[in-house]
């Protein structure tokens, strides 16, 4: 299944979360829906958020097997010899930590961390929605002399 990625998600708020205030009881018949895509969305994000951590701690692990030279012997010549003994949890640590594989899930990570948190505020503002659309009918109220 086709997940939008960041910016693709931002281009639709940018269209879903725009209030018409020509039509403000429509406005706010469009609250559920738009709750439901966006909980959708951060739903489906947070579960690949998880993945994704799951998936960073097995890489350290193996590369912790790896750099410490407890890997099997095909593993070391697929990949090649590790030169170094690595003699302490510090110098074992920097390899892991730097290593390219690890550095691509972080970032990987990192992307759903922020896919997240920008889809919780998402969700957030459309549960004031209502709030919105009724201080809006508010105001129209009161220009009105009502």
């Amino acid at each position: 299944k086709y997940i939008m990625n960041l910016s693709e998600i931002q281009d639709q708020v940018k269209r879903d979360l725009k209030i018409n205030d020509l039509e403000l009881d429509i406005e706010s018949l469009r609250i559920p829906a738009l709750h439901t895509k966006y909980l959708q969305l951060l739903t489906e994000n947070s579960l690949k958020l998880k993945k994704s951590n799951g998936e960073l701690s097995v890489l350290k692990r193996n590369k912790w097997i790896y750099y410490t030279g407890k890997a099997p012997e095909e593993v070391y010549k697929e990949k090649g010899d590790f030169p170094l003994k690595l003699k302490t949890k510090d110098e074992e640590r920097t390899f892991i930590e730097a290593d390219e594989d690890i550095q691509k899930k972080k970032t990987e990570v990192e992307y759903y961390e922020t896919v997240v948190d920008y889809l919780q505020e998402i969700v957030r503002q459309i549960g004031q929605r209502n709030f919105q659309i009724k201080n809006a009918i508010e105001w129209r109220k009161f220009e009105a002399g009502m």
